[in-house]
């Protein structure tokens, strides 16, 4: 039989969606968003941040995470609804995929680790949609640990590092201006303080400014002269040659004041052009002011256009190509709140918290074990991965416990002066937000050219319990985007598209996770024995969890319901149950016979279903079939079915209007098979296996002390997700061990910006 078409669906495969021209016709009140910028500044900010219970877990235990999606310029129109979270490994591979509901800009759940994960550090990030059309270093982004003494550790592959390892703000030295650098010791007979700067004279030209674990901050001016990094002690003598400084370079100096941030042109030995620009963007790498260096060599930036973090600044010339990239730190004060704690100072006493945000905060409250996590760790991380600088630092600026926030600046420009694609990178609207919940999109195409097909008819079926049905044309460039609503867990779609005579089509699916990665460089896992002694007690009490019964518990909070929607079809007029009736041939005699309201037209090898309109007393053609959910066009396939396997059809009459696209009524036939009666689906669509939100459990709090033969080894004593304004929290009841235990609370507002407060007890 020769096919008059091809049709596959691939669910993995990235495709570019429309430009912000197509997207408009999704979601016109994106138009209110537009106040006349560039169209490179049109586009509103979201900015996720995350919060954990823990930063140190075993494989297969509970990582309970709170997120927060603000936005910000130019609208407070509620965006996204979705929040997509991920664990990635050293690799950058993903070993845990979830998405969440954001209700209220809010996204909590309990997610399940995978009990076969390795020892090793590990990625936990989330984002919307909507930010997928900015580089994935603007995703939310925490490492964590996970333990798993049971399986062996997949060797790390580390390169062998020099004794001594330098980097540039600017990415390289500059002549006749400030130079800031990090400088990085491996040698365990040197220390960062002693490092020094020399010229080619042996003259001392710097020494640290700022010294963290292996790292140490230089700040200096240099010529256009030889340099070296050296470190003489009485264990070691080493000796690091900087780069050959360079004379066309350039850098800016930044003024803060009250209202405003001023950034000047700083040149170099090289008079600055007419064509060079100045240019400050925000956390998600969009522009947000522009100064042409012809006009001015100063930029000013009002205060309220600027979000908390790190800002990239740079200087391009007229080809776009980057001649300095560095960073500005834009912080605001932590707003008045108050965490008081009730601790008990013994075992199995009660505890209580008393919270107090501000109006326009909303938090999340941790109780657990204080982590001996050392300092020198997070500059190991940051000088590894350097774009993770944003992720680690709260509004206020600060980095809490490690004072690494200007060696964080200089590294994560160092990252920046390195990506000048992603710098350049204008955003198009590729990815609207789904500002309804769930949505699946992609392209059609022609099988044999790959060129997009327009006004093509996508049909798009969940055919689980909770069926839905979707319609979409697609728009010029051959896209379409469907929304699904309110469903939970893993979810059969069936996709599909409307055959066209004499012409073989393609239907693509975008990938719903992000494939975009950063610069992830894996970190081997160091042991101290503060770090050791954690780690087993962590393992220790997981083991007692999985033997010893639950003691009295209740949910810290109560979980919303998801209540599927009912199938989008309303009722039937007419519903015809077969096996009231004798046994037909053929489904031919179906139709004609017991089937009121539906009529076979054309001729054979060409014939259509049509549905009597009782209203109008006419045939309305067009109708849309189904068969068991799944929407199907090829009526001689469907006539060629067994009637034996035929259960039920339903009739519903006159015009039926499902998104875009209206059907002179449906007919909906169900079988009593579980492979939809052998119908040939594959020759008009396929199947995906779609993940949707995940489902969200409470945190059971311990109440009341276990049995005094039952140990209580907790890590986590409470966790609360939804906290705002004022709110005594708890009771709860401490754990056995003694030891420091702390509260965290941290409050987001409704830009993004998250502020910390913490608290501690010692348990005696």
């Amino acid at each position: 039989m020769k096919l008059l078409f091809c049709l596959t669906v691939h669910s993995f495969l990235s495709t570019p969606m429309p430009h912000l021209s197509s997207f408009i016709r999704w979601f016109p009140v994106f138009l209110l968003l537009l106040p006349g910028r560039a169209m490179a500044q049109q586009l509103p900010v979201e900015r996720v941040s995350i919060s954990t219970d823990q930063e140190v877990y075993i494989a297969g235990d509970l990582l309970w995470i709170t997120a927060w999606c603000g936005q910000s310029f130019p609208t407070e129109i509620p965006l996204s609804t979705v929040l997509y979270v991920e664990l990635l490994d050293g690799q950058g591979q993903a070993v845990m995929q979830a998405k969440l509901a954001l209700e209220a800009g809010r996204a909590h759940a309990g997610l399940d680790l995978p009990d076969l994960l390795p020892t090793g550090h590990y990625f936990l990030r989330a984002y919307t949609q909507f930010q997928r059309n900015f580089p994935a270093e603007s995703y939310a982004t925490r490492l964590i640990t996970i333990l798993n003494p049971t399986l062996e550790s997949v060797p790390m592959a580390v390169l062998p590092e020099p004794p001594l390892a330098v980097r540039f703000e600017q990415g390289q030295p500059l002549a006749n201006t400030l130079n800031r650098l990090v400088v990085r010791v491996s040698e365990p007979g040197c220390q960062p303080q002693d490092l020094r700067i020399i010229d080619a004279a042996g003259k001392m030209m710097a020494e640290p400014k700022l010294v963290s674990g292996s790292l140490a901050l230089f700040e200096v001016g240099l010529e256009n002269a030889a340099y070296a990094v050296i470190c003489t002690t009485a264990s070691a003598s080493l000796r690091l040659d900087l780069p050959s400084t360079a004379l066309a370079g350039c850098g800016v100096t930044v003024e803060r004041e009250a209202s405003k941030l001023i950034v000047t042109l700083k040149p170099g030995s090289t008079s600055p052009q007419a064509d060079w620009q100045l240019q400050l963007l925000g956390p998600d790498f969009q522009p947000v002011a522009t100064q042409p260096v012809g006009t001015s060599l100063r930029l000013e930036v009002p205060a309220s256009d600027l979000l908390p973090g790190l800002h990239p600044l740079l200087i391009s010339n007229g080809k776009g190509e980057i001649l300095y990239a560095g960073s500005y730190r834009w912080a605001q004060p932590a707003p008045a709140a108050t965490l008081a704690l009730d601790a008990g100072a013994t075992p199995r006493s009660q505890w209580k918290a008393e919270v107090r945000l501000p109006a326009n905060l909303s938090g999340a409250l941790t109780a657990r074990k204080s982590v001996p996590w050392p300092v020198q760790h997070t500059g190991d991380l940051l000088w590894a991965n350097p774009w993770m600088a944003p992720h680690l630092m709260l509004a206020d600026g600060t980095m809490p416990g490690t004072g690494l926030e200007p060696i964080a600046e200089v590294l994560y420009s160092a990252y920046l002066s390195e990506q000048p694609a992603m710098l350049g990178k204008e955003a198009n609207m590729t990815w609207p937000p789904e500002s309804r919940d769930l949505s699946v999109s992609g392209v059609v195409r022609t099988g044999q050219t790959k060129e997009p097909v327009k006004n093509a008819l996508v049909l798009l079926s969940v055919v689980g319990e909770y069926p839905q049905i979707h319609a979409q044309r697609t728009g010029e460039d051959g896209s379409f985007r469907l929304a699904l609503r309110d469903l939970e867990g893993i979810e059969t779609l069936y996709a599909g598209v409307q055959p066209m005579e004499g012409r073989q089509l393609e239907l693509l699916v975008n990938r719903d996770f992000s494939a975009e990665l950063p610069r992830i460089i894996p970190l081997p896992l160091r042991f101290d024995p503060l770090v050791h002694q954690h780690f087993e007690a962590l393992w220790i009490a997981f083991q007692t969890r999985q033997r010893w019964e639950k003691p009295a518990t209740t949910p810290a909070y109560s979980p919303r319901e998801i209540n599927p929607l009912p199938i989008n079809l309303g009722q039937p007029d007419v519903v015809v149950n077969v096996n009231d009736f004798i046994n037909l041939p053929t489904m031919e005699e179906v139709f004609r016979n017991i089937v009121p309201k539906v009529t076979l037209t054309g001729e054979p090898g060409k014939r259509q279903l049509a549905v009597y309109e009782d209203l109008t007393m006419r045939n309305t053609d067009n109708p849309l079939v189904l068969l068991d959910y799944a929407a199907i066009f090829d009526i001689e396939a469907l006539l060629e079915l067994p009637t034996a396997r035929l259960a039920r059809v339903e009739v519903y009459q006159g015009s039926y209007v499902l998104g875009d696209q209206q059907f002179g009524g449906v007919v909906s036939l169900f079988t009593n098979t579980d492979d939809f009666a052998r119908y040939p689906l594959a020759r008009n669509g396929s199947f995906v296996s779609f993940a949707t939100r995940q489902t969200v459990n409470s945190f059971e709090l311990v109440t009341s002390p276990p049995a005094l033969y039952q140990p209580d080894l907790r890590s986590v004593l409470a966790w609360y997700p939804q906290l705002t304004g004022q709110q005594m929290i708890g009771p709860w009841t401490g754990p056995d061990p003694a030891g420091t235990y702390e509260v965290l609370l941290q409050g987001c507002d409704q830009q993004g910006a998250c502020w910390t407060w913490r608290a501690s007890a010692t348990q005696r």
